[in-house]
């Protein structure tokens, strides 16, 4: 089975997208898929591939165009040249010329498409520059989605959310999103992040901050509820980057609120030292508008580490039917509560954190979560046919 992979971007800078894309391609190249892999080029990529790409890997990174509004040339010729042989092309993301140029060649070749969202149906993501996505989903995507073979969500949550923009008729699948758990498989030491962030009291609590710097993410709400919270011991760590003017304001803001000496920005962390962190953490906690699945969760439960969270993250339900987290609402003084509370409860965290890595281990296995995506590219595969093509042609748009 030859599977097409088509998104915009693989740089980290890019968020959970491109490490969902990644991380779902080296599963499914361990699970006997062959894949093409089509980006445009930029940012950083981390790739899973230590040395070199897997032989079943065929890697297409072209330059982006100087016109966004257009598919480059370039990444159209890759695409009709990897559609010759593939059997299924799956779309990552919205809201992009690349994504409807690639749709329309794989109709015009009879191959299947599927289109994975990303959260980019959510209604806070859609109210950002909204008059400018309505006017495009009429044009361009709802056209796309209308003649996709299936349009998957990662979680049940996202789809509920989005349905209101769906084509009738849509062909859904909730699957969730891969997640390569060998970094977790053996957990360090807690203290091994002593050595790592020496600035950090290690005798504190910590509560860890890692995402993206961005105003949806809340940083400005925790840095307010850490200059509530009682107990003054707890160090915060604010992990990751972001633009630099925001990430300057932050700072500001724990200056002006007199808690810059136990706020430590960190900036971004990856690979052991990500881990380390995660393990050491006596919680995680992120006050997001929104976020689709949001890796950074299950990350973190695997390290034994409770998670704070909002009903903006998709998972959150999955994550409390678990018992591995506290809701939080995007409100100083509750965050501050919920802190608080893990806080005096240390053997409760323990037990959270602990039901979460089991959780995660057992739901998001990646081999079964590659053997569920196997299955459905042979069944779109098998049920291809001009027939079924037809039909959604003569299909009216429910908007």
């Amino acid at each position: 089975m030859r599977i097409v992979h088509l998104c915009s971007t693989l740089g980290v800078e890019a968020g959970g997208l491109s490490r969902a894309v990644l991380d779902s391609v080296d599963a499914l190249i361990r699970a006997g898929a062959e894949v093409d892999l089509i980006a445009y080029a930029g940012g950083t990529p981390d790739f899973p591939w230590k040395d070199a790409a897997p032989p079943s890997l065929h890697l297409h990174i072209v330059d982006r165009p100087p016109n966004i509004h257009i598919a480059s040339s370039a990444i159209k010729a890759a695409l009709v040249k990897a559609l010759t042989t593939a059997d299924v092309l799956h779309i990552h993301g919205m809201w992009e010329p690349l994504s409807a140029s690639a749709a329309n060649q794989a109709r015009a070749a009879d191959i299947p498409y599927v289109c994975s969202v990303h959260g980019m149906l959510d209604p806070w993501s859609v109210r950002q520059r909204y008059w400018k996505k309505w006017l495009y989903f009429n044009m361009v995507e709802r056209r796309r989605l209308r003649h996709a073979a299936v349009i998957h969500f990662t979680a049940a949550q996202e789809a509920k959310k989005a349905r209101r923009w769906l084509p009738r008729g849509a062909r859904e699948s909730v699957i969730p999103c891969i997640l390569d758990l060998s970094p977790y498989q053996d957990l360090p030491a807690r203290a091994a992040a002593h050595a790592i962030f020496p600035g950090v009291n290690p005798d504190a609590p910590w509560v860890l901050f890692l995402s993206r710097i961005h105003e949806k993410k809340g940083l400005d709400l925790l840095l307010q509820a850490i200059a509530k919270l009682a107990d003054t011991s707890a160090e915060l760590l604010v992990a990751g980057s972001g633009d630099e003017t925001y990430t300057h304001k932050m700072k500001a803001l724990a200056e002006t609120l007199g808690i810059s000496a136990r706020t430590h920005f960190v900036g971004m962390v990856s690979g052991t030292k990500k881990v380390a962190l995660l393990r050491r953490a006596n919680m995680l906690v992120i006050p997001t508008s929104q976020e689709n699945f949001g890796l950074v969760f299950p990350e973190a439960l695997c390290c034994e580490t409770p998670v704070l969270l909002t009903e903006g993250v998709d998972i959150h339900q999955e994550i409390l039917e678990a018992d591995a987290g506290l809701l939080i609402r995007r409100d100083p003084l509750h965050i501050a509560a919920q802190i608080e509370w893990l806080l005096h409860r240390p053997e409760e965290a323990l037990r959270r954190g602990r039901q979460g890595r089991s959780w995660v281990l057992r739901s998001l296995d990646p081999s079964l979560i590659a053997r569920r995506w196997m299955e459905t590219y042979q069944n779109l595969a098998a049920d291809q046919a001009p027939s079924t093509r037809d039909k959604l042609d003569r299909e009216p748009a429910s908007h």
